[in-house]
């Protein structure tokens, strides 16, 4: 995707270079025309880059994820390594959104203690408990349903105890998964 605002103008273009079948859909071609987004196929970018590069407008780019070919096209023109402009401006948050994240921090964690209240008395009640790494992670699941709005889980729980807890990455599964106890580290990794 092309961005850019010559000097003097009020509102920034945007040009979308890609394959025009993958935005066929009548939706997104309602999105796009809503927003006045340019569409062009991907086979267009280099000569586009080219003309911005000849019309002397400075050109940003990310040097980690530009390829060589599309870099080659606008090099003899104006640039600088803005890096991903997109993610960083995905990254300012709004006030609404910054309120959005704290109610969802806030019943996340109302549901996190929940749980560890759970955990904690269940182990201490039941020694000899059939609660697993899996079962204690859709324990988790439960708390958080209890939520609204809730969605889904960002990512699957890592849920380990004792040495799986040393795991990379490590993710119960139903028939292998340890059992609980009072005895050895749980860790929970766990997102929504």
């Amino acid at each position: 995707m092309i961005f850019h605002a010559s000097k003097g103008e009020q509102k920034a273009k945007l040009h979308l270079f890609i394959n025009k079948e993958k935005v066929s859909d009548a939706a997104v071609q309602a999105h796009l025309t809503e927003n006045e987004i340019e569409v062009s196929d991907y086979s267009e970018i280099e000569n586009e880059l080219k003309r911005l590069a000849e019309s002397k407008l400075k050109i940003g780019y990310d040097e980690n994820s530009c390829n060589r070919k599309l870099f080659e096209a606008f090099e003899s023109g104006a640039h600088d390594n803005t890096g991903n402009i997109v993610e960083a401006v995905k990254a300012v948050k709004n006030t609404t959104e910054m309120e959005g994240m704290r109610k969802a921090n806030i019943k996340n964690c109302v549901a996190l203690i929940r749980y560890f209240a759970w955990v904690e008395e269940h182990l201490k009640t039941h020694p000899d408990t059939d609660l697993t790494e899996y079962s204690a992670a859709e324990k988790l699941e439960e708390f958080r349903k209890l939520g609204d709005l809730y969605v889904g889980p960002s990512f699957e729980s890592i849920s380990s105890i004792g040495s799986n807890g040393a795991v990379i990455h490590y993710k119960p599964e139903k028939d292998t998964a340890l059992k609980m106890n009072n005895k050895e580290i749980y860790l929970l990794d766990s997102g929504v």
